[in-house]
């Protein structure tokens, strides 16, 4: 990882082998949603996954280390509630803490 930031090409490299399939079959999930109408479909495909794992990825990078259950519940209600195809629904609250 410290090579996408000091060498040539490294974040093309740490994009592609660490990322790239993860985000590839991530993307298919999404366009899965989207066609069965649990997604809005007039989101980018990219941008749904940068808002679902961009809290993760970030934490890890900042070594404030993984989501914690509290966390995870917290965020995922957020993030549904944006994406979701259901329109119908008010987006939900987080859950008041432990």
């Amino acid at each position: 990882i410290a090579a996408a930031v000091t060498r040539p090409g490294g974040a093309a490299a740490v994009r592609e082998h660490f990322f790239g399939r993860r985000r590839r079959e991530t993307s298919a999930l999404v366009e899965n949603g989207k066609h069965a109408g649990q997604i809005r479909r007039d989101l980018d495909t990219e941008l749904i996954i940068d808002l679902v794992f961009g809290p993760v990825i970030f934490r890890l990078f900042n070594g404030l280390g993984p989501l914690d259950a509290h966390q995870a519940r917290a965020l995922a209600p957020v993030a549904v509630g944006a994406i979701s195809g259901d329109t119908e629904r008010p987006a939900p609250s987080p859950p008041a803490s432990p």
